[in-house]
């Protein structure tokens, strides 16, 4: 495993460097990141950093990054916010769980997102 992910990581450096356009492509790599989460951000990153530079590689990703995440941002923003919100008004349970969140404060809200992965079988004792 640690061999194949070496492997794509060298493979990934050399086609980074053989692109024209310098540390632009570099940008590009996290940007579509942050449109599909699915692709791998830490080998991405890794990448960036043994072809760029340490410093100039994280430089890079978080720019690419940060310029992906405004994109998804205004899209959801100004795209889809009037269809969602007509969707929302529509249905009777959503706008309940809304009112919930909304009267929560954000300290609950926060620790009910910390607890959230605290299966019901771990609070239970164990038996004797």
């Amino acid at each position: 495993m640690l061999q194949t992910v070496r492997q794509w990581i060298e493979q990934m450096i050399t086609f980074l460097q053989d692109l024209p356009g310098g540390a632009a492509t570099g940008l590009i790599a996290p940007f579509l990141e942050s449109l599909f989460p699915f692709l791998p951000l830490v080998l991405i990153i890794s990448a960036n950093a043994a072809t760029y530079g340490f410093w100039m590689g994280v430089l890079v990703s978080w720019v690419g990054s940060m310029l992906g995440s405004l994109v998804v941002f205004a899209c959801i923003r100004y795209l889809f916010r009037r269809p969602v919100t007509r969707w929302l008004e529509q249905h009777k349970a959503a706008q309940q769980w809304i009112e919930r969140v909304r009267h929560m404060s954000p300290i609950s809200l926060g620790f009910s997102f910390l607890f959230r992965s605290c299966r019901r079988s771990s609070l239970q004792p164990s038996p004797p």
